[in-house]
């Protein structure tokens, strides 16, 4: 479940980040009033920043403990307009990651179980420290299934 959460989180997380719109249909948002425009940022002020915020905060190595919703926001439209075209490629390479690891087919053809998002990210985090990309690790994604699950390594 908790994957699931994350998937959708990270799945948000794209279409917002990558293309500038919080809306997947590419409608124009509605504009809120300025009592109901007021009353968002006073309970975005309040909240802590969400699950995908976090992510795409951790993702990119910004701060994420303690931010609330709206400064996480700032920073990530200020971070969108900043990041190079590599920095792009590899966060949806990222987001192709995790979409594999949500697919039963795929986990089945490597007898995996589901993985939690926390193991995934932490496993992507990992490799990538060792100087692997995420395009490169999506292209040669058995990697992260032997990050994620050493033992299947053994078998071979």
């Amino acid at each position: 479940m908790e994957f699931l959460i994350l998937l959708a989180a990270a799945a948000v997380c794209y279409v917002t980040f990558s293309s500038g719109r919080a809306n997947p249909t590419g409608d124009a948002p509605q504009q809120a009033g300025a009592p109901e425009q007021a009353r968002l940022d006073d309970n975005l002020a309040q909240q802590p920043a969400t699950s995908c915020q976090q992510e795409y905060l951790r993702f990119f190595g910004l701060a994420s403990n303690g931010v609330t919703a709206s400064e996480a926001g700032r920073v990530i439209a200020y971070h969108r307009v900043k990041r190079t075209d590599e920095e792009s490629r590899e966060w949806a390479a990222y987001i192709d990651i995790i979409e594999e690891f949500n697919d039963p087919d795929f986990r089945d053809g490597f007898g995996l179980g589901k993985v939690s998002g926390r193991d995934l990210s932490t496993a992507v985090r990992g490799l990538k420290r060792r100087g692997k990309t995420c395009e490169y690790l999506y292209e040669n994604i058995e990697e992260v299934v032997l990050e994620v699950k050493p033992a299947l390594g053994r078998l071979s």
